[in-house]
């Protein structure tokens, strides 16, 4: 059951040099995240969103690292 205090996270796990940036796409509506790594080293980058501003249905996050994307990963909201 969906909550109020629920949030879907994309999680990567990565190795990067100083000033790469990287953004995630929550699609269809639109909800972009993005931010630089300050330094070479490998993060573990979390973006989350919260359920309640998702109704039901479709959804995708895609994530970017200089603005190629590397990952689209799909999933499905419902009460």
């Amino acid at each position: 059951k969906r909550t109020p205090d629920k949030k879907i996270y994309a999680v990567a796990y990565l190795s990067v040099l100083a000033g790469t940036r990287w953004k995630t796409v929550w699609n269809p509506v639109e909800i972009v995240q993005e931010d630089e790594f300050s330094k070479q080293h490998e993060y573990y980058q979390w973006s989350w969103l919260e359920c309640d501003v998702l109704p039901d249905g479709m959804y995708s996050v895609d994530y970017y690292l200089n603005d190629i994307r590397w990952a689209s990963i799909h999933f499905e909201v419902h009460s």
